[in-house]
């Protein structure tokens, strides 16, 4: 499975890679929104793992929508992971389309299996 992770904290896109590299994924990296958008159409991810917050104007639940919203990627799972794992957050995500959120810091085996259920369905 292709994975984009992004996060704008080099670490957490260093330990992410490894870990879902080592468990089989084809893992690309972004470090923001627009970098995001702009690697989507030639990975074509089939989850992208999304920090909900980054420098600048556009947000992960941001970014999100405008994946929901173009036909052809509508379909690519996100999974919104947040250090402000507030109820708020996990309803605008939930809105955006996301079909996930995970609390920063998050055990690995919690994050594999929520991408496992994303997939078992």
């Amino acid at each position: 499975m292709k994975i984009l992770v992004v996060d704008d904290e080099p670490d957490m896109r260093t330990m992410l890679e490894a870990v879902l590299s080592s468990s089989g994924h084809e893992v690309e990296l972004a470090s923001n929104g627009l970098e995001a958008l702009a690697k989507i159409p030639d990975t074509m991810p089939d989850l992208i793992l999304l920090d909900i917050h980054f420098p600048g104007y556009l947000s992960g639940i941001d970014i999100c929508r405008r994946i929901k919203k173009n036909p052809d990627y509508a379909s690519t799972e996100v999974i919104i992971m947040t250090a402000d794992g507030d109820r708020e957050n996990v309803v605008r995500a939930v809105r955006a389309g996301a079909r996930e959120c995970l609390a920063k810091p998050f055990e690995m085996n919690v994050l594999k299996k929520k991408i496992a259920a994303v997939f078992a369905n």
